[in-house]
């Protein structure tokens, strides 16, 4: 209900598609450092040969290029206009 379009418009809330949550999918609001150290163990976890094997014999579903793709974007979208500098 509250992830809806409508409701997200509505709110003002940022992007999530992508993103991981701080606590649940229920709460919804996309972190960046929660988002950036997902993905970091994610590409980790894709190119070990114990998950590959798994991937390959179908016991586990891959994560698509796109769902990648969607967390870059929501840490570049949640990044300062100055690129993070401390000036």
């Amino acid at each position: 209900m509250f992830e809806s379009p409508i409701n997200r418009a509505r709110f003002y809330r940022h992007t999530s598609a992508g993103g991981w949550p701080f606590s649940t999918s229920a709460h919804g609001w996309a972190v960046s450092d929660t988002t950036g150290e997902s993905l970091k163990g994610t590409l980790a976890l894709a190119h070990s040969k114990c998950v590959q094997d798994a991937v390959t014999d179908g016991s586990l579903e891959s994560i698509g290029e796109k769902r990648f793709q969607d967390a870059v974007n929501v840490i570049l979208t949640l990044q300062n206009e100055d690129g993070g500098k401390n000036d």
